[in-house]
């Protein structure tokens, strides 16, 4: 029997047959090139989805309590349109910074839904709970409407510049009258959130409160600004009741 040795491997000559034997010793040393570690766990093949949640509980940013749903509608439809905002929400990885204008991914973990989608969802879900229209849906769906809020997400990030750092989000909206062409307001909110520990699942239910809390300062932002727009349709209407109503009064000709 021969033997031929080439690298980690050893080949023995059996008769007018190979048999391969092969001796490998690996040592896994993970390193992430300063990404964060999942912390899930110990099997790194696994890598988790998350779903973004809206993580409010009923108050503001400033631990005040919400307004109750509306009796009544402000208007019967809304549409909701999400726009181009952050790189961050145009992908599945989910970031994290570790000083200001940078940002990285996590490698093991990722988002189950982009959150420019899973965003305007939620939100979708958001107004209608609080009856801010009748009706509320996405731009492409089966429904028409005078209203249009659009949303962008400007900033989604695990800021771990001190560990074990908190959520920090921004979100954009504008509020538009389709009939008219008018844009009747635009706003930024932000929202943060403290993160318990610096892996990828603290992150993402720091994230989810963060977008409760967002949503807790522009959905009653979004409920003023429709009645404003109501109240600017009524304003020329008014103005010509006013004037149609006001005494005419003629000219006195004095003929001689």
């Amino acid at each position: 029997m021969r033997e031929l040795q080439q690298g980690g491997a050893r080949w023995a000559v059996r008769g007018s047959g190979w048999a391969l034997t092969v001796a490998v010793s690996v040592a896994v040393s993970v390193v992430l090139s300063g990404c964060i570690s999942v912390g899930i766990g110990s099997d790194a093949g696994v890598q988790p989805m998350y779903e973004l949640q809206d993580g409010g509980a009923g108050t503001n940013p400033n631990g005040n309590a919400n307004a109750s749903p509306a009796a009544t509608a402000v208007v019967p439809t809304l549409l909701i349109q999400a726009l181009p905002g952050s790189a961050v929400a145009e992908t599945t990885s989910i970031a994290y910074a570790r000083q200001p204008n940078e940002v990285a991914y996590y490698r093991l973990a990722s988002w189950a839904e982009r959150p420019v989608r899973r965003i305007p969802r939620l939100l979708q879900q958001r107004l209608e709970a609080r009856n801010v229209a009748t009706a509320v849906g996405l731009l492409g769906d089966p429904l028409t409407s005078d209203w249009l809020l659009t949303v962008s997400v400007e900033r989604l990030v695990h800021d771990v510049a001190t560990p074990p750092g908190s959520a920090q989000l921004r979100l954009g909206a504008a509020l538009y009258d389709r009939r008219s062409g008018q844009r009747i307001g635009s706003a930024s909110f932000d929202a943060s959130a403290p993160v318990v520990s610096a892996d990828s699942a603290a992150a993402v239910a720091a994230m989810s409160v963060a977008l409760g809390r967002g949503f807790d300062a522009l959905a009653p932002w979004v409920d003023s600004r429709l009645q404003e727009g109501l109240a600017r349709r009524a304003a020329p209407a008014a103005a010509a009741a006013r004037t149609s109503s006001a005494p005419i009064i003629a000219p006195i000709v004095s003929l001689r």
